[in-house]
């Protein structure tokens, strides 16, 4: 197992995943785990899911280099593809709001917090 590192040293922070498109156009997405639909509580398609979703994300470091690519999103609910298994090198797990990004017409990930990552 690979020694933890904090964010700083790994070269992730919440900057580097804020603003990283989530799902398809229009705001479609959905927990890579169950499949359950995510939301962001604004969309009139979630009328009855007022509130924007807690998503777990995975990310993976290309090696040798300083650049982390989204791999996989899930609900809160299911949470990390791995469970409790350990982090292994060039990887991190962090939690994030869901929020919709008019500009690229799709979900982004906002309030990106709690980053466990792995050197």
């Amino acid at each position: 197992m690979a020694p933890e590192t904090t964010a700083d040293e790994s070269g992730i922070d919440a900057r580097t995943l804020a603003g990283t498109p989530v799902g398809g156009p229009d705001g479609s997405a959905a927990c890579d785990t169950c499949n359950r639909r995510l939301s962001d509580g604004q969309r009139r398609a979630d009328a009855p899911d007022t509130d924007a979703d807690t998503v777990v994300v995975y990310a993976t470091r290309a090696r040798q280099s300083d650049t982390w690519a989204l791999r996989w999103v899930s609900c809160e609910s299911c949470g990390s593809p791995g469970g409790d298994d350990a982090l292994e090198s060039g990887e991190a797990v962090a939690k994030a709001t869901l929020g919709y990004d008019a500009r690229i017409g799709a979900f982004a990930l906002e309030d990106v917090r709690d980053i466990e990552v792995s050197s």
